[in-house]
């Protein structure tokens, strides 16, 4: 099943990506963002799920090691990845216009 990211959702893993390679080194970084992504992948093949996000809008969440990625079914063959974010961060001001833009 193929995984399609926002712009934003890619900008959430950038940053990720610099806090950790930053902090805890390249080696770290490669495998916490490899994490997030078997994650993606795993949602968009069905071998794992998440949870109704109710907002106004609605979005499954999947908590990932400390950072929780929603997103959404475009269609039964798509999974559509909105936003990654830290397991701190409060959804309801970062999901508003999630979705202005997908990456291909």
């Amino acid at each position: 099943m193929p995984v399609l990211y926002t712009e934003r959702a890619e900008a959430d893993l950038d940053q990720i990506a610099a806090y950790t390679r930053d902090k805890w080194g390249a080696a770290q970084c490669a495998r916490y963002v490899e994490s997030i992504g078997g994650c993606c992948r795993a949602l968009a093949d069905g071998s794992l799920s998440g949870r109704i996000h109710s907002t106004e809008w609605i979005y499954f969440r999947y908590r990932c090691r400390k950072h929780v990625i929603f997103y959404r079914h475009v269609d039964p063959a798509t999974v559509l990845i909105v936003r990654v974010l830290h397991q701190r961060m409060l959804p309801e001001l970062h999901l508003a216009n999630a979705e202005d833009s997908i990456s291909r």
